[in-house]
């Protein structure tokens, strides 16, 4: 069981947030909290632990941890798409872009653990999702390892989407977080920015890639599993508990 804190989640609710780490049944939780508690006073911690492991869900739950999501990790071995009939280009983001891309992200994401759970929209307003998204786009920019990409129409020049991914290997990716602005949600642009997404990590030399989903976003399940060949490799529940 390894304890630490998330600098962006704690940043977003102004209180320290801490994450728990191969967490095995038969931890000493409340030996655990009491030393956290003393040293960080969080406000929420967080664990993920395998589909598989009753045992320590259970454990979890006793000491007053709450499901909050299942949470699904996928790999794609990839493949080449003709995008050419699309009018749109799949291009790194630039300094003037990037409040455009922060303004996307932090309004279009309504499935992830922060937007659905009552504690944090009760506390924050309904606001910390959005700018959790903003915070970790802004990482992505920033880290030399990660990239963050917009997606253009071309007769617009209007930035209709965007997504983040970092190389973990040479030839592999762990795709973050993406997506199309509300207004164009319905118009298919989704599958599109797909196959510009996989193209451009084929091009950067990308073999694999990895990347998680809720598993109550049937949508983007049914996109990328069904439709793309998305497999599942394995899939964690997400509990979480709150320190008033």
């Amino acid at each position: 069981m390894i304890t630490t804190k998330s600098a962006i989640d704690s940043a977003v609710l102004g209180r320290a947030v801490l994450e728990i780490r191969a967490f095995q049944a038969g931890d000493d939780v409340p030996r655990e909290e009491k030393r956290f508690l003393q040293e960080h006073d969080p406000c929420y911690a967080v664990c993920k632990v395998p589909v598989e492991d009753l045992a320590a869900i259970h454990q979890l739950e006793d000491n007053g941890f709450r499901f909050i999501e299942t949470q699904l990790k996928l790999s794609l071995k990839m493949k080449s798409y003709d995008a050419s009939k699309y009018p749109y280009s799949y291009v790194p983001v630039e300094a003037e872009d990037l409040e455009t891309v922060l303004g996307i992200a932090g309004t279009i994401f309504l499935n992830d653990r922060f937007s659905i759970d009552p504690f944090i929209n009760e506390r924050f307003a309904g606001k910390a999702a959005g700018e959790r998204y903003r915070r970790y786009v802004m990482k992505s920019f920033e880290a030399p390892d990660e990239c963050v990409y917009k997606m253009v129409n071309n007769a617009t020049k209007e930035i209709v989407g965007f997504g983040t991914h970092r190389h973990t290997t040479q030839d592999e990716a762990m795709m973050f977080i993406g997506g199309i602005v509300s207004n164009y949600q319905k118009a298919g642009l989704g599958p599109i920015s797909d196959f510009l997404t996989i193209n451009n990590l084929r091009r950067e030399g990308v073999k694999k890639a990895y990347g998680h989903v809720s598993a109550r976003n049937y949508a983007i399940m049914n996109l990328e599993i069904a439709g793309l060949g998305f497999k599942v490799i394995d899939s964690h529940i997400v509990l979480r508990k709150v320190y008033e």
